[in-house]
């Protein structure tokens, strides 16, 4: 008798000092090298894409290890879902709804130009040229087979649930201009994505245990996502050099640090005066500068957004992160409250800048490199008869692979009067 009660002294003084070392409102993980990231979602984007002046590419990139048939649908059956969690996802779309869907946002983009000639004012005039915006979306496959997570001090890493997948779609917009007045190119780009995380979130139905320690999971909620880019010249010979910092620099950031609030705006609003060129049709000019206005409003609740730029090596950065500003928290029993509505149901996020390239030589080409960095996470109740606490797993299902796409070159060859 005195023995079992050693016994069971030792296991409850180990398993104190297990929920201890747990999360129980601080980050406790350890990120795990990119190089050992879950092969969920290795390949955002392909970089193979052609440039395009005035016309709109749809991009759809498979999911590696699965079969699809000639159209580029998944092939039923290759995905498994797990019986015991309860979901509600989102239908995967096949190539034909998703190229219905691209050209009806490309008309929208092509009837609602955001430039007038002049400075913007009630008096300026509509702008009586023709321009293109370069118009990219790219779909990809995410599923969650091989998911692997952060670790704990004193927890064993659970399996996660396999067989679920969806569709992230990011959507670019690009105008390209020349100032013939300051010998300088302007990208304005707004990028969007839209992340399907109902079809990735359970609130209930899984648990397991580590040694006398019941584990009741929430799984997968999204935490943050981090768009990174850069951009850079390509040469003759196809490679890549990035801009010096003082070629190539970035204005009119949005959205700017947004934390609780309910909606931000992202948006760029800017005036450039004198000769201006465009990409598109013809050799597109007018000669009284013009302005470009152009906002939409975006969910934000229990999130935060930052936007910045910085020199990283010698190239301009421009990233965007939206992470999550709330964590499921211990309620009752085994049970623990939801993280944010945009963490479990289908989220969009925007965001706009302009790059600025100085001097660039009649020909040069500029590319846009994208990394996408996703973090979901598994939360669980870890409880036990003598506490109850929350342990929280960070998965990440992306590597950060670079995507590239190629800018579409504006008119700098101003025509003779």
């Amino acid at each position: 008798m005195k023995k079992n009660m050693i016994l069971w002294a030792i296991i409850a003084a180990g398993a104190v000092l297990a929920l201890a070392a747990c999360d129980s409102g601080t980050d406790t993980g350890t990120e795990i090298d990119p190089a050992k990231r879950a092969n969920g979602l290795l390949v955002l984007l392909d970089n193979a894409f052609p440039e395009v002046m005035g016309t709109g590419d749809l991009v759809i990139i498979p999911v590696e290890g699965l079969e699809y048939d000639e159209e580029g649908n998944v092939i039923e059956g290759d995905i498994e879902e797990e019986p015991y969690e309860p979901f509600n996802p989102a239908p995967i779309k096949t190539r034909a709804q998703l190229e219905a869907e691209f050209q009806q946002f490309l008309a929208q983009v092509r009837a609602n130009t955001p430039f007038t000639q002049g400075d913007g004012s009630a008096r300026s005039a509509a702008l009586n040229v023709p321009v293109d915006a370069q118009v990219k979306r790219l779909v990809k496959e995410l599923n969650t087979n091989g998911w692997t997570s952060t670790t704990y001090p004193g927890q064993s890493t659970p399996s996660f649930p396999q067989g679920r997948s969806g569709q992230i779609q990011t959507t670019y917009i690009i105008y390209a201009l020349y100032s013939f007045d300051q010998d300088m190119d302007y990208y304005i780009i707004e990028v969007e994505t839209t992340i399907p995380n109902q079809n990735f979130w359970s609130s209930s139905g899984r648990h397991d245990w580590y040694g006398i320690i019941r584990r009741d999971f929430k799984e997968y909620w999204m935490y943050r996502v981090k768009l990174s880019h850069t951009i850079a010249k390509k040469m003759p010979d196809g490679s890549l050099v990035n801009l010096p910092y003082s070629q190539a620099s970035v204005i009119k950031e949005s959205p700017e640090t947004a934390n609780n609030v309910t909606n931000y705006t992202s948006g760029v609003n800017h005036t450039i005066g004198g000769n201006v060129g465009f990409m598109g049709s013809g050799t597109a000019t007018v000669n009284a500068g013009v302005t470009f206005s152009n906002s939409k409003s975006y969910g934000l609740s229990d999130f935060k957004a930052t936007s910045r730029s910085h020199s990283n090596i010698s190239t301009p950065d421009v990233q965007t992160i939206w992470e999550s500003t709330k964590k499921p928290e211990y309620k009752t029993g085994n049970n623990m409250t939801n993280p944010p509505d945009l963490s479990r149901n289908s989220a969009t996020f925007g965001a706009s800048w302009i790059y600025m390239v100085e001097k660039p030589g009649k020909d040069d080409q500029f590319v846009l490199s994208l990394t996408y960095d996703l973090v979901y996470t598994s939360s669980a109740v870890s409880s036990a008869l003598w506490a109850n606490d929350m342990i929280h797993f960070y998965i990440y299902p992306t590597a950060p692979e670079p995507a590239r796409i190629e800018l579409a070159r504006p008119n700098r060859v101003l025509a003779a009067n």
